[in-house]
C-alpha cells in the first residue's frame, strides 16, 4: 500500500512539472521550378530576430507575432517581402502556405494541421 502511495504521488509531480506540448509552426515548400512559386521562411517572433531563417519552429501556446519571410521571382528578378502574422496559437502543428492568386495577390494562409479532418490532405497553394 505505501509503495502504492508513492508511485501516486510520483505520477502526481511528475505531471505538475511536465511542460505543456510546444507549438509547431511550419512553412509549405513549392517546387522551385514553378515560376508562380514562392519560398517562405520564418524570420521573427515576437519582435526578435531568429538569426538566419527557419522552415520550422516550436513555441508554447499562446499569442505570437510572426514575420514570414516570403521570396518570389517578379519580372524575371528574385524579391523578397516580409509578412507580419500575429496569431493565438494552441498546442498544436501548424502549417504555414502561400501562393499567388490569378489577380497577382498573394495569399499567406495558416492551416490548424491536428484540426484538418482525417484523411483530408493539404491542398498547396500554386
Amino acid at each position: 500500500m505505501r509503495a502504492l502511495s508513492l508511485v501516486s504521488l510520483f505520477v502526481a509531480f511528475a505531471s505538475v512539472g511536465a511542460s505543456p506540448p510546444p507549438t509547431t509552426i511550419r512553412t509549405q515548400q513549392h517546387q522551385a521550378s514553378d515560376v508562380r512559386s514562392c519560398e517562405l521562411t520564418l524570420v521573427a517572433l515576437d519582435g526578435k530576430s531568429l538569426g538566419s531563417p527557419k522552415q520550422k519552429l516550436s513555441v508554447s501556446s499562446g499569442r505570437h507575432s510572426i514575420v514570414v519571410r516570403v521570396w518570389f521571382i517578379a519580372k524575371g528578378r528574385p524579391e523578397t517581402v516580409d509578412v507580419p502574422l500575429t496569431e493565438t496559437f494552441k498546442p498544436h502543428r501548424y502549417l504555414l502556405d502561400g501562393g499567388f492568386v490569378p489577380s497577382g495577390r498573394f495569399n499567406l494562409v495558416l492551416e490548424d494541421e491536428d484540426e484538418r479532418p482525417a484523411g483530408e490532405k493539404h491542398e498547396k497553394m500554386r
